[in-house]
């Protein structure tokens, strides 16, 4: 019943919360589009959005959810190395609909609401978006760029077989799908190391 509990308080919340006014919600939408990389070759990048607020038919806010606890969630934002899918996503926006992208929003459901947003500073009312993280123009605009920069040079990578056992987050090995697959040794009984390759 956790779950049923977790999608009924989020629910509440949801009514209750509006970023702004004149305000279109999109669900389940698709995008794709063509980014071109540091040598010239081109990638498609695709992909479905949780949810987007379309606000004064100009502008993009995205909405992402996650079934994630609050810890997990702030995890995401916080890893600005490993950080794509907002930049991605906002992007996706523009290049296929013309909106101009002011924030990502990551909402997580599980035993209680956690949002935590990236927002263009002052395009939206300060109080409309909780725990949100304001860009200066210039910084949001990089936040972008390095967001599709990462995505492009990992593509890059997989091209030209630089496949490096170095996972981000060794924590999560223990419960990836696939681990049986993977050239990292694992103690079942303890954490990932990395004295082997198998």
């Amino acid at each position: 019943y956790r779950m049923e509990e977790d999608l009924t308080q989020f629910s509440a919340d949801e009514a209750s919360s509006c970023i702004s006014e004149n305000v279109i919600r999109k669900h389940e939408t698709d995008f794709q589009y063509v980014a071109k990389g540091r040598r010239g070759n081109k990638t498609c990048i695709r992909g479905r959005i949780d949810r987007y607020e379309a606000i004064e038919g100009k502008y993009a806010f995205v909405v992402d959810y996650k079934y994630s606890t609050d810890s997990s969630v702030r995890k995401l934002t916080d890893d600005e190395e490993g950080y794509v899918q907002g930049p991605l996503y906002l992007l996706g926006l523009k290049q296929e609909l013309g909106l101009e992208p002011i924030g990502i929003q990551f909402l997580g459901l599980r035993n209680k609401i956690t949002r935590v947003s990236k927002v263009l500073d002052g395009s939206l009312p300060t109080t409309s978006v909780a725990h949100a993280e304001t860009l200066p123009e210039r910084v949001f605009q990089n936040f972008l760029k390095q967001g599709l920069q990462r995505a492009l040079n990992a593509v890059d990578k997989i091209h030209t077989g630089h496949i490096k056992v170095d996972p981000r987050d060794p924590d999560r090995c223990k419960h990836c799908n696939f681990r049986d697959l993977c050239r990292i040794a694992h103690n079942i009984d303890a954490a990932p190391c990395y004295l082997r390759w198998t």
